[in-house]
């Protein structure tokens, strides 16, 4: 049996397939984070893409929660190190991609495993509010 805060914890993918696997997907879990913020308005590139998560990422160990709310988005120095984002087939690739970049604002020691449990609906809203000013500022636009 699993429990709510098991499933909680899960990292989406696995967390998605419990859902599958036993009905459990409701539309909720598509729909972007109403409450997801770009809190800096960089390109990724020569100014970082600040935001706070609409569902925070809690990740409990025997220390106690840490709650994890902001990522930030720089793009690596090295072409090889974009390369993978640049040829990315569509912007859902990108944003897996560009969540490689993610980095949560914290000293944590936790912090490692917060951009594996970022909720499918933050997921899209980095899709539709990162993504693009990442390929922009990337010059990936023809612009």
């Amino acid at each position: 049996m699993i429990t709510d805060d098991e499933l909680a914890n899960m990292p989406p993918v696995i967390e998605c397939a419990v859902h599958n696997a036993f009905g459990l997907l409701v539309p909720e879990m598509w729909a972007e984070s109403p409450d997801f913020r770009v809190i800096e308005d960089g390109d990724g590139v020569n100014a970082r893409i600040l935001v706070r998560l609409g569902d925070p990422v809690v990740i409990t160990d025997e220390e106690g929660p840490e709650l994890f709310d902001i990522l930030s988005f720089q793009a690596p120095l090295a072409f090889r190190d974009r390369e993978d984002f640049a040829a990315a087939g569509d912007a859902y690739e990108q944003t897996v991609e560009a969540l490689k970049w993610a980095q949560p604002q914290s000293a944590s020691p936790k912090r490692t495993s917060v951009v594996d449990r970022i909720s499918m609906r933050d997921g899209r809203a980095i899709e539709r509010e990162v993504t693009p000013r990442l390929r922009a500022g990337l010059c990936l636009d023809g612009a």
